[in-house]
């Protein structure tokens, strides 16, 4: 049985008053705050007659079917059938409810109908000295596609030529783990990237510390230090279906006075950078429903990719053989 594991459903600012129907892991869901405003989470069907109940409204801290008006719980078990006389008993029917929470300004729903251990969160997101900025987009691209770009730095100084970086040009080397849980990487010999956005970030000529840490099945968390200053981006990748998934970005950064001007010049940036990833994503996409036997080939730099693959085939799919942790250096240009 897959392990239960929080996924961002919407953000806080999504889900309003009205409920709100979304696809999640393939399935369709029903959000809505009931009393306190509080978020819950059902599935999106009336086990009444089928219809969506995100088409409904709600009422007293329950939801509301629009066909009959049947409303169920926060739990999703019946609270009332307004055409049912006093006598007639309540039948043992239930809308399916998944645990939800909603913590950082995000709308957590689990994978499953167990609730997690561990409660989720944003990293540095509300800790002292950090400012973060929010981001949502939606790629027409599996969820281990979406995962593997987030950890490709050999793609950046290509796609993103001049906006993040040039193109390869410098040795380095990289540090790689695989384990159950995901990939970690480090960088070593990476100098400063040349790119407008970075040069927004940095003073000097100083040496940059750079990680990527993949957390299966669906967190990608990139970090630059220069000195005390820090970067970091989070993105957490949830599959609408088994082809659409939308990802949801949160970027800390703690560089003192710099930060609000910084908050306000990276999100267009950033904004821009996801575009031209999901240009590239979506034709991929395309391109691997196609040709789906064709070979692939890999260089070097492609290790993080290839080990991402492995424990998102791990995490995912219950037939798939354990991971076998490794470690491994390689070198490339970037």
């Amino acid at each position: 049985m897959a392990k239960p594991v929080w996924y961002p459903a919407a953000t806080s600012k999504e889900l309003g008053r009205a409920p709100l129907g979304i696809a999640f892991l393939g399935q369709r869901l029903v959000l809505f705050r009931g009393k306190g405003g509080v978020p819950s989470a059902l599935l999106d069907r009336c086990p009444h007659r089928g219809v969506s109940l995100s088409l409904g409204e709600v009422r007293d801290g329950d939801l509301a079917c629009p066909y009959h008006g049947w409303r169920f719980g926060t739990d999703g078990r019946c609270t009332l059938i307004p055409s049912a006389s006093n006598a007639e008993p309540k039948p043992k029917c239930a809308a399916t409810a998944f645990p939800c929470v909603e913590a950082q300004g995000t709308v957590w729903v689990s994978s499953t109908q167990e609730r997690p251990e561990q409660a989720p969160s944003w990293p540095r997101v509300g800790e002292p000295g950090y400012r973060d900025v929010e981001l949502l987009n939606r790629i027409e691209c599996p969820q281990l596609q979406v995962v593997q770009n987030f950890v490709d730095c050999a793609h950046t100084g290509i796609l993103h030529r001049g906006l993040f970086r040039g193109e390869p040009s410098k040795e380095i080397r990289a540090h790689v783990e695989l384990t159950p849980e995901g990939v970690a990487s480090e960088n070593f010999g990476e100098t400063n990237p040349t790119g407008l956005l970075v040069r927004l970030l940095q003073r000097g000529n100083g040496g940059v510390r750079h990680t990527d840490t993949f957390r299966a099945p669906h967190t990608v968390e990139v970090n630059y230090w220069w000195g005390e200053r820090h970067l970091v981006t989070t993105s957490i990748s949830t599959p609408e279906t088994a082809t659409t998934t939308r990802v949801y970005t949160r970027i800390a950064m703690k560089f003192g006075l710099l930060d609000p001007l910084l908050l306000i010049a990276i999100r267009p940036f950033t904004a821009r950078i996801f575009q031209q990833d999901k240009r590239i994503l979506e034709d991929q996409a395309r391109q691997l429903a196609r040709y789906p036997d064709a070979p692939r080939a890999s260089s070097a730099a492609d290790l993080p990719c290839l080990w991402v693959e492995e424990a998102h085939r791990a995490a995912t799919e219950p037939d798939a053989a354990p991971v076998s942790p490794r470690v491994k250096d390689v070198q490339y240009k970037l």
